[in-house]
């Protein structure tokens, strides 16, 4: 198992992992990219800015139910996420220019055996022997 630990500048601490983008097409990619582990997040968001910087081509639009009630259209991006070095997965990202770093939902996650420890604030990932 892998650990992290939470990134204790933010109030609360909270779950952060490194993980890869790679564009779905030309496999360019940005390893060692600091992402927020969301499990209330349905899908996965990526700054503009990263997007952006991979040419990453736009799949569609999602409108999302924002804070306060308000509904505003997201693009739709595809990109290739390596959580730790483990196998890439294709995901359908949402583009937000007003996120400081990746924020991984249940798109992603649930394809991984993790265990936050609260109280050592830690974050475990189970990644099996290669081979």
């Amino acid at each position: 198992m892998i650990h992290y630990r939470y990134q204790e500048s933010l109030e609360p601490p909270a779950p952060f992992v490194n993980v890869t983008l790679i564009h779905p097409v030309t496999a360019e990619a940005l390893p060692g990219v600091p992402a927020q582990v969301d499990s209330a997040a349905d899908r996965s968001v990526v700054p503009a800015r990263l997007v952006e910087a991979l040419g990453l081509p736009q799949v569609g639009e999602r409108q999302i139910g924002a804070l306060g009630g308000r509904i505003e259209t997201f693009p739709i991006h595809a990109v290739r996420v390596s959580v730790h070095d483990r196998p890439a997965q294709l995901l359908a990202v949402l583009a937000c220019a007003g996120e400081p770093w990746i924020l991984l939902g249940r798109d992603c996650i649930n394809a991984h055996a993790l265990l936050l420890n609260g109280p050592g604030l830690t974050l475990g990932i189970d990644v099996p022997p290669s081979g």
